[in-house]
């Protein structure tokens, strides 16, 4: 530490604050992940990103549907609105533990947020090619048939350097799934 303040190289006099706007980190992500700036969001950890998105787009009293098992945090943020969690088990053994496409899709109908986790934590297995854009597509036509809003979906990738992929690619299914909310997650 005594090197670094000897150094003197600091953004910012010692006596001030630093820019609290993230530009610098937002911009670096931005380049990163090839999204724009505004898709970027800064959080003290994806706990407090969760809760964020939930408490803009999770009514109380609504509902969320979970494929279970998975990350514990998405069942503690919902109850906490206080809203209803609407488990879907996922497949089994024989099909990976991947999510169940079809009873997902059914449960997102009365959904106002789909929490999805690709690779699922805590498995760390991912989700096979296109199920979840046969998802995200299910869902849209859906609501688009019953002339309602969609729900939200929240696709939290926390561990894609794991399995090597990223779906940031299905950015265009989340802008039309979210058109009607000034959406992040």
């Amino acid at each position: 530490l005594s090197e670094l303040l000897a150094g003197g190289r600091f953004q910012t006099d010692l006596a001030d604050y630093p820019p609290g706007d993230y530009r610098e980190l937002t911009e670096a992500a931005s380049a990163v992940y090839g999204v724009p700036v505004e898709w970027i969001a800064v959080a003290a950890g994806a706990d407090e990103a969760l809760d964020v998105i939930a408490k803009t787009t999770l009514p109380p009293g609504g509902r969320a549907v979970l494929p279970a098992p998975s990350y514990a945090m998405y069942r503690v943020i919902t109850e906490q609105r206080p809203a209803t969690v609407v488990e879907v088990p996922r497949l089994g053994a024989a099909h990976g533990r991947c999510l169940d496409p079809g009873a997902t899709r059914a449960a997102a109908a009365s959904a106002d947020l789909v929490w999805l986790c690709d690779p699922n934590n805590p498995s760390g297995v991912p989700e096979p090619d296109g199920a979840l854009e046969g998802l995200l597509d299910g869902i849209a036509a859906d609501a688009a048939a019953a002339g309602r809003t969609p729900p939200t979906v929240v696709l939290d990738e926390a561990y894609a350097e794991f399995v090597g992929r990223t779906r940031i690619p299905l950015d265009r299914k989340s802008t039309r799934l979210n058109s009607s909310h000034s959406q992040q997650s």
